[in-house]
């Protein structure tokens, strides 16, 4: 896998020119269409294939994956192209393999909500572990919410994709959050209540597990909370379901070690990235990251642990004040085409592993988010810290450098 910086003066056809790859790779590996222009500073991922096949009438997807002892999952990761494709067109070129290595095998989870466009989760399925359908909602009384999540289970499934239950806190922050855990978890009437609704939405919807994001836990409810935990545990895992624990800011000296053991997968959220009223995304330090991931697994196995990490981008209007600004959301390609149509440049920074760029609409502002620079840096602390992989908030948008980045550089389970 290459990292190709865009220089003034480069075009698509030069690039692909200099390392002799087509034009129409570049495009699908970076989501561009015909209309997008280059914009100074931003960053390509380039891939040269080690093995292309070449359609000949009456070939599918199946011969093809059986002649070169892959797979049709495969085949769609490295050329996602195909997967809205009904049938393959005489004289396609198909990439059987990249050149390099597999460093690692991770596991990959993305977050969606169940209004996914459907195009979208089914070019992205083939790069996901797990998808987790975000959310279920809890009350205070236990009482959960329902979903529309049926057709994205089943395609889920149809893809060899596990899909998992989200369940939040009904809560508009941790203190509302908090409030709610501990009503059911110091009555035991509204606690089987809640896990009664948790293994009938399991078993009536095919979910294959849960997750739960657990708030910050006070310490005189640990105790309580620690009880209400083994219980939980215990009856999901013997009804035959899995558990992922979501933690945000985990909290260092809590014990974790007790509820590990039963636990499928625990992801770690490091949430600087994704607070549109706090600190901007891309002002933590990377090396802060790393030193939270060492601390957490201390704590727990290692290969337990999924590090999120964001899809998303934020535009903040300066000047930022915490506590007051607060950033929109803005997805990877829509904030290059912003820097295009301002011809602004993209500066990457070392120190955060973010991009960022500015422009001026009446009032300053400032664009930041990630590329595959920042992918790629985080992707190896998975191999650094023996993690059991990533979780990507969200995959409501397409973003190929990532995935194919995932998909070149690691086995996905």
């Amino acid at each position: 896998m290459i990292i190709h910086v865009v220089e003034p003066g480069e075009t698509i056809l030069s690039i692909a020119d200099y390392y002799g790859v087509s034009v129409k790779k570049i495009k699908i590996y970076n989501n561009m269409t015909e209309e997008d222009l280059l914009v100074i500073g931003e960053a390509l991922i380039i891939l040269i294939p080690e093995i292309t096949y070449i359609v000949k009438e009456g070939d599918t997807l199946v011969q093809i994956a059986d002649a070169f002892a892959t797979t049709v999952i495969e085949l769609l990761r490295y050329n996602p192209e195909l997967s809205d494709s009904q049938s393959l067109y005489l004289g396609d070129e198909i990439v059987i393999s990249f050149r390099g290595q597999k460093e690692h095998i991770i596991a990959t989870n993305g977050f969606a909500y169940p209004f996914i466009d459907k195009k979208t989760l089914q070019i992205t399925l083939p790069y996901l572990t797990y998808l987790t359908v975000y959310s279920y909602t809890v009350s205070a009384t236990g009482d959960l919410n329902n979903l529309a999540d049926e057709d994205v289970i089943k395609l889920a499934k149809a893809y060899g994709t596990e899909p998992i239950m989200m369940i939040n806190p009904v809560s508009h922050n941790n203190e509302e959050a908090m409030q709610v855990v501990n009503s059911i978890i110091s009555d035991i009437t509204i606690e089987d209540k809640f896990i009664s609704q948790i293994l009938h939405i399991l078993e009536t919807k095919g979910y294959s597990g849960v997750s739960f994001h657990t708030p910050y836990i006070h310490p005189r409810y640990r105790e309580n909370y620690r009880r209400h935990a083994t219980k939980m545990l215990n009856s999901i895992t013997t009804a035959g379901y899995k558990i992922i624990d979501t933690f945000e800011n985990p909290i260092f000296g809590f014990d974790y070690q007790f509820m590990t053991a039963d636990l499928s997968g625990i992801t770690l959220i490091v949430y600087e990235f994704g607070y549109s009223n706090r600190s901007a995304l891309g002002t933590l330090c990377t090396e802060n990251y790393r030193r939270a991931i060492a601390e957490f697994t201390k704590a727990v196995p290692s290969d337990l642990v999924s590090f999120g990490l964001p899809e998303q981008g934020y535009i903040y209007q300066l000047p930022f004040i915490p506590g007051y600004s607060q950033g929109r959301a803005i997805s990877y390609k829509a904030a290059l085409e912003l820097a295009a149509q301002n011809e602004a440049k993209i500066i990457y920074d070392p120190l955060t592993n973010s991009v960022s760029f500015y422009f001026y609409s009446g009032d300053e502002y400032l664009v930041r988010f990630w590329d595959v620079r920042s992918y790629d840096v985080f992707l190896k602390m998975v191999s650094e810290f023996n993690l059991h992989g990533v979780a990507i908030w969200n995959i409501m948008q397409w973003f190929p450098q990532l995935w194919m980045s995932v998909a070149v550089q690691y086995s996905i389970l």
